[in-house]
């Protein structure tokens, strides 16, 4: 630094109080964006609880209710099966 001339050391200076004064612009930006997003978590987490559902056991929530959809789906598709096969003489008969 002995060797640089008081512009030089201006102006390095000055650059890096810019980039300090971006990254605290950043630090500001991103403390903003967080609040935020615990603020929506918060609201959320009020949410499911308002419908019944315990956001720490949201997982166990959908598995119970993937299980629940997908017996249903079964008991369906087993009736519609069994439908099917009561109707297909009768169509066959009306050919």
């Amino acid at each position: 630094m002995a060797d640089k001339t008081v512009e030089e050391i201006e102006s390095e200076w000055k650059a890096l109080k810019a980039r300090v004064d971006r990254n605290e612009s950043n630090r500001t930006k991103l403390q903003t964006h967080l609040d935020m997003k615990k603020k929506e978590l918060k609201d959320l987490i009020a949410s499911c609880k308002a419908m019944g559902v315990d956001p720490e056991k949201i997982q166990d929530e959908v598995r119970r209710a993937k299980e629940v959809l997908s017996t249903k789906m079964d008991v369906l598709a087993a009736d519609l099966k069994a439908s099917e096969d009561m109707i297909a003489p009768l169509l066959r008969e009306m050919e």
